[in-house]
């Protein structure tokens, strides 16, 4: 499962325009997200752990479980945050 695919199973049953909605992005965007065509920026990677508690381990590589629990990981998860929005911003 790609970047992409993860992305597309973490918006679950919701439509690409109300996923979008959640994140202040056109559904154009989550469409180019979901088809890899495009990286969400890192306020937006920051936003799937804080709002939906995405493990980011698994969201980047497809490792680990899909969501933490509040004792998992966070220390791991803030810097892959940090990270991104240097990386990508």
């Amino acid at each position: 499962m790609g970047f992409g695919e993860r992305i597309r199973y973490i918006r679950g049953n919701l439509s690409q325009d109300d996923f979008g909605y959640l994140f202040g992005v056109h559904r154009n965007t989550v469409n180019a997200w979901e088809c890899d065509e495009i990286l969400p920026g890192g306020g937006i990677i920051k936003a799937f752990f804080m709002l939906l508690n995405v493990n980011l381990n698994w969201l980047f590589s497809g490792t680990g479980e899909m969501y933490l629990d509040a004792a998992d990981q966070p220390d791991e998860n803030e810097s892959l945050i940090r990270e991104s929005e240097n990386d990508w911003q």
